[in-house]
């Protein structure tokens, strides 16, 4: 009997490190392409935000789901809103002057989802922080 669960065991452990099994997700995070925003600039619509991959290879076929807590994206001069599907990692963030945001810190999402299966491959979050002087801050 121990030599079964033994055996078993062994063929359990090699067919999780197989490729493609187990829950491996990809080590992902969001970078901006700068750290401090007001809408008042007029050098920057927004915030750029980009997917990185830890080993800097994205799938060949993903969807990228971003969610915002305050603000919108921003797409081909259109507010697209605060969740948004899209195929490619970069996405601008902006914030949405009509709406009435307090100083403080939320959260911008990604979800890298295989378009295939539509499950999970990855996920990253930001801190922005809102200040009383109007700037947003991107935390680090």
């Amino acid at each position: 009997m121990k030599k079964k669960i033994t055996m078993l065991s062994m063929l359990l452990c090699i067919l999780l490190s197989l490729p493609g099994c187990g829950s491996s997700k990809a080590v992902v995070t969001i970078k901006p392409g700068i750290y401090k925003y007001t809408p008042l600039m007029s050098s920057a619509q927004g915030i750029p935000l980009t997917v990185q991959f830890e080993d800097n290879k994205a799938p060949a076929k993903a969807k990228y789901v971003w969610t915002t807590e305050h603000g919108q994206f921003l797409g081909d001069g259109k507010l697209l809103g605060k969740k948004i599907s899209i195929v490619h990692e970069e996405v601008l963030w902006v914030a949405d002057l009509l709406e009435k945001t307090k100083p403080g810190i939320f959260t911008v999402n990604v979800t890298i989802v295989d378009p295939d299966t539509d499950k999970s491959i990855g996920n990253a979050e930001i801190k922005i922080e809102l200040r009383e002087d109007g700037f947003y801050y991107l935390k680090k």
